[in-house]
């Protein structure tokens, strides 16, 4: 079905060019705003000895962050 509309408007389309024009402009009226993209650089450096225990590393964090790793000396084995 896709296909046969498909079909259908490039046929319009060649055959009324200022069809194109006025679906450009209903197409830009109706679709969402597109949200801007904000770029981010991220350098992160873990320093100061052997730690045991988790880093995280993130631009942005929402909500809680909760660690379930154990906490202590170097992992055994």
């Amino acid at each position: 079905m896709a296909t046969v509309w498909r079909l259908r408007l490039q046929r319009l389309l060649r055959e009324d060019p200022a069809a194109a024009v006025e679906l450009r402009r209903l197409l830009d009226e109706v679709a969402p705003a597109e949200t801007p993209v904000t770029v981010r650089e991220v350098r992160s450096t873990v320093s100061g000895g052997v730690r045991y225990g988790p880093v995280f590393q993130a631009g942005v964090v929402s909500g809680g962050v909760t660690s379930h790793a154990p906490s202590g000396g170097p992992p055994a084995g």
